[in-house]
């Protein structure tokens, strides 16, 4: 069992105990549990910008419990932030997504120095180039600078995206569905820049079709024209037909019409144009109904 000691917000005590680690259940864990209590204690602290701390280790045996670890913990004040520079180099430099997340990222001049916000800043730069296309981005600078016995801090970040990626053509497999109703289904024109959000469209709307029973759509090898500045992605996509014939059948029973049967049958893809059918009947003594739908794209 463990007990925290001293005048301790309770993020440092989360963290404290998350990095001690789980309870020993023996002896030997229970030793090494111990002897690396301190720097694992020590470790949390850091981590919240709370260095040069006081940490008393102390062990006794209770009648409730085999042992007892008191750390008895005095806090100095935190490290501040003091500089803190991020630039960002390439063309994601005037992106509005990278304006946005330097303007409204939680690691500021005055706020105490939290390692868990500066790496989770640069995860989100990192992602956020993925997000958008900057598949060539590379984190050039990333440090953080303890200065003047630990009073303040300064980081430095500095990203290269390198150049944004447009979607190049968007190959299919060979499918018995003419090209162009294909191609009026993507949702973006070639040389669209690339974002994850528009490549995710593009699966559902082949997935809202219905005309498929699998769909597989995946980035190909990049594309650069260095001359022109030109950097483009295909996509690749494995389509599979849907089932030729669905049916659906149900019996149910509802106050306005009592018992009921119903029955479904669709064609998703009946020719190469896109035509599908679908048929539905719906038989009760009160409201007994039908209906049938014939599309073409």
């Amino acid at each position: 069992m463990v007990t925290l000691k001293g005048e301790l917000p309770d993020i440092v005590k989360h963290n404290i105990i998350a990095h001690l680690g789980t309870m020993p259940e023996n002896d030997l864990a229970r030793s090494a549990f111990i002897y690396s209590a301190r720097d694992n204690t020590q470790q949390a602290l850091e981590a919240l910008g709370y260095y040069q701390t006081d940490i008393m280790v102390k062990t006794e045996k209770t009648n409730q419990d085999p042992w007892l670890l008191i750390l008895n913990i005095t806090l100095p004040s935190p490290t501040l932030l003091d500089k803190v520079v991020i630039s960002i180099e390439g063309d994601a430099n005037l992106d509005p997504a990278f304006i946005e997340l330097i303007n409204n990222h939680g690691v500021k001049h005055g706020q105490h120095l939290h390692h868990g916000k500066y790496e989770d800043l640069k995860s989100d730069l990192i992602s956020l180039a993925l997000q958008r296309g900057y598949f060539n981005g590379e984190l050039i600078e990333s440090k953080i600078v303890i200065k003047q016995h630990y009073q303040y801090a300064d980081i430095t970040l500095h990203y290269n995206s390198g150049p944004r990626y447009q979607f190049g053509k968007v190959n299919f497999n060979d499918f018995e569905l003419e090209p162009k109703l294909l191609a009026s289904i993507v949702p973006f024109k070639n040389n669209e820049y690339y974002s994850t959000n528009t490549f995710h469209e593009l699966q559902h709307q082949l997935q809202s079709t219905q005309y498929f029973g699998s769909i597989l759509a995946v980035p190909g090898d990049k594309i650069e024209d260095l001359i022109d500045h030109k950097y483009s992605i295909p996509i690749n996509v494995s389509l599979t037909p849907a089932k030729s014939h669905q049916f659906d059948f149900g019996f149910g029973y509802a106050t306005d019409t009592e018992f009921r049967l119903s029955a479904a049958w669709r064609t998703p893809l009946i020719n190469k144009s896109g035509h599908f059918q679908e048929t539905k009947f719906e038989y009760s003594k009160l409201n007994p109904t039908g209906k049938f739908i014939y599309s073409i794209p």
